[in-house]
């Protein structure tokens, strides 16, 4: 019987590599949405690492499989679906938009405190990329990370006007 293959997939705007020599574990994830498969009992014994475990918790690397989500401890036993309340949860650029643009200061400050702080580096990521600087939300993000990212959208544009762009 075929083992079951596991897919991870890369949640942030940069590449993503393990590699684990022990478990004969090697995998590239290049951009962001890449995906790749690791055999579930490699999985289980890789969550021992402490780097594949960062990555799995912080949501770098997600796993969409309900089941082995809650197998490797990363749910809840009842769950049934992801609880983003209790555990990992990844931003889509849209959820991202909103947040950054129409969603209400009160309800950002309390989603953003439910996030891990490398997808609240992601959101910072994604203002500086996309241009987003509402100054409330920004001042938020740069408490919690102490990236400005009003100054860095300012010198990305000034580097762009200097280029004659």
């Amino acid at each position: 019987m075929d083992e079951k293959q596991v897919v991870l997939t890369n949640t942030i705007n940069a590449y993503v590599g393990i590699d684990i020599p022990d478990l004969r574990l090697k995998r590239n994830w290049e951009h962001k949405g890449a995906k790749k498969t690791i055999p579930m009992s490699i999985l289980r014994e890789a969550f021992y690492y402490a780097d594949m475990e960062y990555l799995l918790r912080q949501g770098i690397l997600y796993i969409e499989d309900i089941d082995v989500k809650i197998e490797l401890g990363l749910e809840d036993k009842s769950a049934k679906e992801p609880n983003a309340e209790l555990n990992i949860q990844v931003l889509t650029d849209n959820e991202m938009k909103r947040l950054l643009t129409v969603m209400p200061k009160y309800d950002f400050e309390d989603k953003i405190k439910k996030l891990p702080k490398e997808q609240i580096q992601n959101l910072v990521d994604y203002a500086v990329n996309h241009e987003i600087t509402d100054f409330e939300k920004c001042n938020i993000l740069k408490q919690l990370t102490d990236y400005d990212i009003i100054r860095a959208v300012q010198l990305n544009q000034q580097e762009k006007e200097g280029k004659g762009e």
